[in-house]
């Protein structure tokens, strides 16, 4: 895992970070959280949001999703929060809803709504931030035959978009969730708050507390290529939304959070405890 590229998401959760001290450390590109849900907009994302720019870092948004909620509306909460695109910013689907109850069909029809639904508005592919064990439990089941849901035209309609894998683990690949298996992993969550057994969280100048650390295969030149390459030329632009539908009627005993998930426990969150519980972490 040598020659990896740096780079850290932030939250609400790392204050201001003084963005300038975060590239002097050696950070190339960072991701911030704009967006949860239908409307919840993060308090510092348009600090962050700019001060990573300034500070001559590659930046990207994310959006914290709620399956609960209509995609479609999560989308435009998303998209209108960030706004005006320049050539290398990237969009983000963060994939890790611990309040689910959606069948996998309907969280893969889910899932797919949102991101292409981002395609088509902003003419750059998303990519999908998500966990191994967390999207196959979700999204995936056999059937009586021993097939594997979903099936192949699905996993080609899901995996044009990049992954950006959570694995706490020296060994990530072994994580990929089924649909990436295989194209694998684009950018690798290695830590957040807990990290890896002989591994250490981050902390790095400019932010007092632990910050998530990411890494990408390749040069800053591989991954500025690779993050204006999301941005399509108009003659690539999708037309053609999902036609499955989302039961959402089916969910109407189920509160819809629009509180930021960063702050709530982490026991009660079904993405962390799978992470605890596969990679050993208490």
């Amino acid at each position: 895992m040598n020659d990896m590229l740096e780079g850290i998401d932030v939250s609400d959760v790392q204050g201001f970070p003084k963005w300038d001290k975060v590239k002097a450390s050696g950070v190339e590109y960072a991701f911030c959280k704009a967006t949860e849900g239908e409307t919840y907009i993060t308090k510092r994302f348009s600090y962050n949001w700019k001060g990573i720019k300034d500070a001559g870092l590659v930046r990207g948004a994310y959006h914290f999703a709620r399956t609960a909620n209509d995609p479609v509306k999560e989308v435009k909460n998303f998209i209108k929060t960030v706004g005006v695109l320049d050539t290398e910013d990237m969009l983000v689907l963060d994939i890790e809803d611990g309040k689910n109850v959606l069948s996998p069909p309907q969280f893969i029809n889910w899932v797919l709504t949102f991101l292409q639904t981002v395609e088509q508005e902003t003419n750059v592919i998303p990519i999908v931030y998500t966990g191994g064990p967390y999207f196959d439990e979700s999204g995936g089941s056999k059937n009586n035959k021993g097939d594997w849901y979903p099936d192949g035209e699905v996993v080609e309609k899901l995996n044009k978009y990049p992954l950006w894998l959570a694995a706490y683990s020296k060994t990530p690949d072994k994580y990929v969730p089924y649909v990436w298996k295989s194209k694998g992993w684009t950018m690798w969550q290695r830590s957040g708050d807990v990290a890896a057994k002989g591994d250490k969280v981050l902390y790095v100048p400019g932010i007092n507390v632990v910050v998530d650390r990411n890494q990408y295969k390749g040069t800053l030149e591989n991954f500025r290529n690779f993050a204006s390459s999301l941005h399509l030329k108009e003659s690539e632009r999708i037309t053609v939304i999902p036609t499955m539908p989302i039961d959402l009627d089916l969910q109407t005993d189920h509160a819809v959070i629009e509180s930021p998930i960063d702050v709530l426990p982490a026991p009660k969150n079904k993405f962390v405890e799978f992470f605890h519980k596969i990679f050993g972490i208490k």
